[in-house]
Order: C-alpha cells, then structure tokens, then sequence
C-alpha cells in the first residue's frame, strides 16, 4: 500500500483523511471489496451495501472514508494502475535478458501473468480500463497507458540502440505495433476468459514478434520461394 498514493488522492479528494489514518490491512480489504465489486457488476449496478458488507464494514464507515460511490471507484482504478507500476518496476529490477527481442517476449508474458493472477483485476481493467471507460479517472488511466508506453519504449531503444532494430526505423512505428499487439490480446482474452491458453498466447506473441523483427531488419531474413 503506497501511502504516497494514498496522501494524493486525499488531498484530491478522492478518500478522506478518515480512510488514509486505516491500517494498511484494512485500507487493502477495501480495495479488494471494491474491485471485486466493480469487475463483477460495472459501475452503475454496484451497491456500497454490498462493498461495505464484503469488506467488513458498515456503509455508514465506508461513506466516512469515500462519501460517494464515484470517489470509491476512482481509488480503485488508481489502485488498480498503481499494482501494475509495482509489478513494473520489480520486473524491470530483476530482468537480465540482454537481447530485444526476448526483452519483448518475456515482458509481453509477465505483464498478461500480472493481469491474469487476480481475475478481478484482470475484468476491472478489461471492463474500464481497455474500453476507455469515461467513468475512470483521467489520472488513472493516463498512469497506467504511460506505464505501458514506457515499459515497451525502453526496450525498443534498447534494441534500437544495439542495432537488432533499424535505426531507420522510428520507436514511434514500432510502439504503434507493439501497443497494438497488446490490446489485441487483451481483447482476445476477453472474449473467452476461462479458455485461455498461456501456452497458445505464448506462440502467438513469439510469431507477431518474429515478423516485426525480421520486417525491420532483425537477426533473421525472410527467404522468398524463386
């Protein structure tokens, strides 16, 4: 829990100094009642009875910290685009391939592995965050997409930089690619949620990939048939 977030969001009035002096546990129960909640139902049909009641609470305490349902759902999309730049910044720590096009493999799988580890956060994003809901806080979303953005731009110039990409051959081209890749899979995913196949996500990556990198000049050439 990012108490630094957490001080922010108060003084954007988003939770009230009420809900920052909670314990940590209890401000995580919250946060989890609320995006179970929200992933389950959307954003009209979510009762605060039914958060309250799933995060051990009275509804009158969970007004205390959040007075409306709208300042309840923004904490968790904030919450929700602040776990994934946790999860980012402990990959890229401990990240060692030293290659691009691995670097981008490995990335693209951890980072579908983050969504997929808790399926409510997986439906919460597929349902506000991949639709560009309205509903989320422009704060919110403009931190998770820069994330993305800048997670695949490093290492792109990385692979720029040591020529396994074309310096002739801007990031900018190879971002809209691979960003659009992303939110292709992430949409298929969606569609069938309890099908999914890591394994067939994996190939299907892998072979994207491959042919981004050998139509910009990577390792390997295209052999024509004479």
């Amino acid at each position: 829990m990012d108490e630094n977030l957490i001080t922010a969001l108060e003084r954007e009035k988003v939770v009230t100094a009420t809900f920052r002096r909670l314990g940590a546990a209890k401000k995580l129960k919250l946060y989890t009642a609320a995006l179970g909640a929200f992933a389950a139902e959307g954003f009209d049909r979510v009762s605060l009875d039914v958060v309250a009641k799933k995060a051990g609470v009275s509804k009158g305490s969970l007004i205390q910290y959040f007075t409306v349902k709208e300042n309840l759902f923004h904490f968790t999309a904030a919450m929700t685009a602040d776990a994934f730049r946790d999860f980012s910044d402990k990959y890229f720590r401990k990240e060692s391939e030293a290659r691009c096009r691995p670097r981008l493999l490995g990335y693209l799988m951890a980072q579908y592995d983050f969504w997929m580890e808790r399926e409510e956060r997986l439906k919460f994003y597929l349902r506000f965050f991949q639709s560009y809901n309205t509903i989320v806080s422009e704060g919110a979303v403009s931190s998770l997409v820069e994330q993305m953005r800048g997670n695949v731009e490093a290492i792109i110039s990385d692979g720029i930089n040591t020529g396994e990409i074309r310096r002739d051959v801007t990031i900018e081209r190879i971002m809209l690619m691979v960003l659009a890749l992303q939110e292709g899979i992430m949409r298929e995913i969606s569609y069938d949620l309890a099908g999914f196949d890591r394994e067939a996500l994996y190939n299907s990556c892998r072979r994207i990939i491959d042919l981004l990198f050998d139509g910009f000049g990577g390792e390997r050439k295209i052999r024509t048939i004479s």
